[in-house]
């Protein structure tokens, strides 16, 4: 290989290795950009699983509000059902009652009238 040669090869060379560092600086930029991108996305990531994981919670929680809510219903509807026993009670004693003062009235009436067309 001539002197001359040798020159064009390391010319040839030099331009080559330049257009392939251009496209390694190339790639590097889209690597550069891929990873902002990337990052940006477990940013965007981290911030929903945080709003699931809240949402989560407060379903949780809203789920033991619910359930206390059925408990007190149902203590409620049980504590309405001794009261309406109760009170179903008391009026049919008082019914009973009204019943014998009637019935006491109705004879008295009665007698009252008879003595009236006695006398």
């Amino acid at each position: 290989m001539t002197s001359e040669q040798y020159t064009e090869l390391i010319v040839f060379l030099g331009e080559n290795f330049g257009k392939i560092d251009q496209r390694f600086d190339a790639m590097d930029r889209r690597f550069d950009a891929m990873d902002e991108r990337l990052d940006a996305m477990d940013r965007r990531f981290d911030r929903l699983e945080g709003r699931v994981t809240g949402g989560a919670v407060s379903l949780e929680a809203l789920r033991d509000q619910v359930r206390l809510l059925g408990e007190g219903v149902t203590a409620t509807n049980q504590r309405l059902d001794r009261f309406d026993v109760s009170v179903n009670a008391r009026f049919d004693g008082l019914e009973d009652k009204l019943d014998r003062l009637h019935m006491d009235h109705e004879l008295r009436m009665t007698a009252l009238e008879a003595r009236c067309s006695d006398a």
